[in-house]
């Protein structure tokens, strides 16, 4: 299940956020009010359920942009019942007041938006050689000094608004120094961030206290230290009238003519310039004036042209900012650093200037960075305005976004071949270091945070790796937006604020349920009643799991596959079993198999674990996972998903950095179905460690599990035309003969252009299914266009509950093994996980078998809230009951014994945050109502909610 509260259950390092757009006059993007909710139905506070989906189907409709997505929100009749992108102002107006919509209290995002450098290119022809290049550092110095961040964030309202009320004084909190979130903590400690006061090559920059110049009360100091700014940004000064700087900037945080700031970047770029050309017989020299615009001339102080080398960037067109179109403060960043950059160069501040600046905008989906070449490095991108979310723990962002293993490594490129990247790396289409950071003593301090012996260690290793980071300014930090989200609401149910995150998350369409679905033109398709419409505001850019990089992929993604393990929506740092029943940390010696001698691999009769292991997790799969095609879930499948989504660098798969990987062909030595016992042990898997620090548990438990049977190249499936009807296959033939080899653990999927809607091959064992609703083929039909992009405005994904057909909890293999029926039935079994407790109710079960309701009950007592063998006589397990105790009973309570359903956490003595009580009240599962003993037990599930699930 991909919890996208913190996309972790995708993964847990940094995610690429696209965020929301409003088209329009740039001047009105900056200057729109501050909107307080004081007046909104602020949304009710609600507990989550591990257990779902409630509703039969999810349906999004994908819009171009946000303002186009909350016009259906707002419209009188809504197309849309729930939102995926922070209000705007405009629409925090319109339904702030408005019973039939909710309002979410503010949270404040796991992410932060930057500036983003692509590290293998040229800028004016200075090349960054991988944030290795000085001059290249001064070309990133002099950009950071053009944004006064303080003020960007203080008249940018979604930006603004919540980290307002965090100052008593009004001033923003949430423009950040470094890349991490706002005031991110682990375990109950924030991180330090180091101060960044002499970060600047050449210039002091103000330290401690700095006055503001905007806000509720500038006249209070603000006690924070700001890099790369020597004075704050007047907003004035953006047009040079016969030398003389006049007028109004576009953006009141821009710096004019003049200003101290833009005569300082103005050095820093023309000190690159000078080292870069200062050379031969004739050499230009590029100074700058007293307004801070840059000109080149002789030694001799005579007017030069432009050297060639200059403005030959990009095929002339100069250094391209890509500037994101959907989403205002990214827009404003990205226009008004291109015409300051303009400024520096020509003495004109315009959006673009031939043979300097290519201004360019456009959304997530046509920036071209995130696919990476397996073959070389592309250089296709300069500055990007780009943001990150899911930043959680800390080194989501300290290691997971810019140490050099996570590049797309190509052999060119690596330091044993002379160059400068790591390694480990591995080449990958959607590499996570898509910037190409390759730095080495960024790649030690970022190391030393993975793989710290303790979290102290780590603690004290971010600040010092962010401190690395700063001096270098790979990228330009800016702010931690804060959010709230509006939904309709007659979702007066699970609908859940995610830590981090908002609204849009698994949990929610998980949880979320309506009396009150919609209908009409507008509403549920006749075929697909009980729906939640979400909308999306763009549309997904790859659900090919090798290539996905967004948030809207991971959205869905998360709603087909499932994760090992989960973390709590509510609280991102607790972390549960999901697709297991137990986690647990084992030393090489304690595996019971030995090690591997040398080229030797594990084989259908024996096992062994690689040279290099210096830790091991085992995982012990449910045994009631199934595929959405009625194939049984089995440790080849987790191990083929790791092994190859490490294999190619996967941008979901980072988190596994740490396992052991010999190989760049196939990573398999690093994952491990035993044998144990001399048993092999299918639903069992061990994952082996080169190293191991604080955040690997959560790295390496959350990565998405796929069908290896689809997948596999070597032993998956030869049609592409019908895969699920289509004959045996050699993985099948493995998995029935209990071993799959290490030859099967390969793919040809993981390239941009491979689509397994398309190819019908979308099959998970997550909680919702790509399925053909005339048909009912799973793995594709599940999309407008009849693939994984579905276009705006008229496109849509429609996924159907995984269990849809049944009635709650009588299918094993054709339902989600986390549904309500199934959670219903294991609370309905008194089994608790516990070794004690449910060997008790074990017992007393067996005196119960075979017990019908006619003879007499004796003395044994069965587990709360019934007694004797009465309680397994009826409720969900023997619905419309009193029944014989016969084989159903029994297959049910072998199924749950010994299954907590929120291992390592119980519902008694170690409560995870904002769950339900247990047992829940009520449990919906499409028509059908579960509610507890406490409503009497004349039966289990019923349309209208009279009975009992547990009695």
């Amino acid at each position: 299940m991909g919890n996208t509260t913190s996309i972790k259950l995708l993964l847990v390092f940094a995610v690429t956020f696209s965020l929301a757009s409003l088209p329009g006059a740039i001047s009105n993007h900056f200057m729109l009010p501050s909107v307080p909710l004081g007046h909104a139905v602020t949304s009710p506070s609600q507990a989550w359920y591990p257990s779902g989906p409630q509703m039969d189907t999810f349906i999004v409709n994908i819009y171009q942009d946000s303002p186009s997505e909350f016009k259906d929100l707002t419209a009188a009749t809504p197309a849309i019942d729930l939102s995926d992108w922070r209000l705007d102002p405009g629409t925090q107006t319109t339904i702030g007041s408005n019973s039939a919509y909710y309002v979410t209290p503010s949270i404040t995002e796991h992410g932060y938006d930057e500036l983003q450098f692509m590290m293998d290119n040229s800028y004016w022809g200075i090349n960054m050689n991988f944030g290795n290049d000085p001059n290249g550092l001064a070309v990133r110095q002099g950009v950071a000094h053009l944004i006064d961040i303080n003020a960007l964030v203080e008249k940018q309202p979604t930006w603004s608004t919540a980290c307002a009320a965090l100052d008593p004084n009004g001033f923003s909190k949430c423009a950040i120094e470094s890349p991490l979130p706002k005031g991110s903590a682990y375990h109950g400690t924030t991180v330090t961030t180091p101060d960044p006061c002499h970060w600047d090559l050449l210039f002091s920059e103000t330290c401690g206290t700095v006055p503001y110049t905007v806000g509720t009360n500038p006249a209070v100091p603000e006690p924070v230290s700001l890099p790369y700014r020597l004075s704050p940004a007047s907003g004035t000064g953006c047009t040079l009238t016969g030398g003389v700087p006049t007028g109004n900037c576009a953006f009141p945080w821009q710096r004019g003519f003049g200003d101290s700031d833009f005569k300082a970047a103005a050095k820093h770029i023309g000190i690159a310039l000078n080292n870069t050309y200062n050379v031969g017989a004739t050499p230009t020299i590029f100074v700058e004036d007293a307004n801070g615009v840059l000109h080149p001339e002789t030694p001799a102080g005579v007017a030069a042209p432009w050297p060639a080398g200059v403005t030959g960037t990009n095929g002339g067109k100069g250094v391209q900012v890509f500037t994101r179109s959907d989403d205002p403060p990214r827009f404003d960043l990205g226009t008004g650093l291109a015409q300051e950059l303009c400024g520096i160069f020509t003495g004109v501040m315009s959006s673009g200037c031939t043979g300097f600046i290519e201004y360019k905008t456009g959304t997530i989906t046509s920036f071209p960075g995130f696919f990476t070449s397996t073959t070389g490095v592309t250089q296709n991108w300069w500055i990007y305005t780009a943001a990150f979310g899911s930043v959680f723990p800390f080194d989501s962002s300290i290691f997971f976004g810019y140490n050099s293993r996570l590049v797309s490594g190509v052999p060119a490129i690596q330091i044993k071949n002379g160059g400068l990247c790591s390694n480990a790396s591995f080449p990958s289409p959607a590499a996570g270091d898509y910037e190409y950071v390759c730095n080495a003593s960024y790649d030690a301090a970022s190391q030393s945070v993975e793989f710290a012996p303790d979290l102290a260690t780590a603690f004290s290793a971010g600040t010092s790796a962010l401190n690395t980071f700063g001096q270098n300014e790979f990228t330009v930090p800016i702010a931690t937006p804060s959010d709230q989200f509006g939904y309709l609401s007659d979702w007066n149910t699970g609908v859940i604020n995610g830590d981090g995150a908002g609204i849009p998350n698994t949990f929610t369409w998980l949880n979320a349920w309506t009396s009150t679905p919609a209908t009409g033109t507008v509403g549920c398709p006749t075929s697909a009643p009980l729906c939640i419409r979400q909308g999306f505001k763009q549309p997904t850019r790859s659900l090919n799991p090798y290539t996905a990089t967004t948030v809207w992929d991971a959205y869905i993604l998360g709603n087909v596959y499932d994760t090992l393990n989960a973390e709590n929506p509510s609280n991102s740092g607790q972390l549960m079993d999901w697709m297991t029943y137990s986690s647990t940390e084992l030393a090489n010696s304690a595996l019971g198999y030995g090690q591997c001698a040398a080229g030797q691999h594990p084989s259908a009769t024996f096992s062994c674990y690689p040279s290099g292991t210096v830790d091991n997790f085992r995982f012990q799969l449910r045994t009631d996972l199934y595929w959405h095609d009625g194939r049984p879930v089995t440790g080849w499948d987790v191990e083929y998903s790791y092994a190859t989504g490490l294999a190619n660098g996967a941008f979901f798969y980072g988190g596994l950095a740490p396992v052991v990987c010999g190989s760049t062909s196939t990573c398999s030595e690093g994952v491990t179905v035993p044998i144990t016992g001399g048993i092999r042990a299918s639903n069992i898997v061990d994952v082996h460690l080169s190293e191991k620090g604080p955040f690997t548990p959560i790295g390496i438990s959350t990565d998405l599990i796929l069908p290896g049977r689809y997948y596999s190249s070597t032993c998956g499936i030869t049609s592409a035309n019908n895969p699920v009807t289509s004959g045996t296959t050699t993985w099948d033939t493995d998995v029935a003969g209990g071993f799959v080899p290490d030859s099967c653990m390969t793919t040809n999927d993981a390239s941009s252009s491979f689509d397994p809607v398309a190819a019908g091959i979308f099959i998970g064992s997550g909680p919702w299914v790509c399925k053909n609703l005339s048909t009912s083929v799973v793995g594709n039909g599940c999309t407008s266009s009849g693939t994984g992009t579905p276009p705006p405005v008229a496109g849509a994904i429609t996924l159907t509950r995984f269990g849809v057909g049944h009635v709650p909890g009588s299918s094993r293999t054709d339902s989600y093994m986390r549904s309500n029926g199934n959670q219903a039935l294991d609370i309905w079994t008194g089994f608790t996980g516990d070794q004690t407790n449910d060997g008790r109710v074990e017992s007393q079960f067996s005196v119960c078998f075979g017990h019908t309701p006619a003879q007499p009950l004796g003395t044994n007592t069965g587990p709360t809230p019934g007694t004797g063998c009465g309680h397994w006589e009826q409720g969900i397990g023997a619905n419309g009951g009193p029944l014989i105790i016969g084989v159903i009973q029994n297959g049910i309570m072998n199924r749950f014994i010994y299954l907590n359903w929120l291992s390592p956490f119980n519902t008694s003595t170690n409560q995870l945050t904002n769950l339900v009580t247990f047992p829940p009240a009520v449990l919906y599962e499409g028509q059908y109502t579960m509610r507890s003993s406490s409503n009497g037990c004349t039966s289990a599930y019923t349309s209208s909610g009279i009975g009992g699930y547990d009695c």
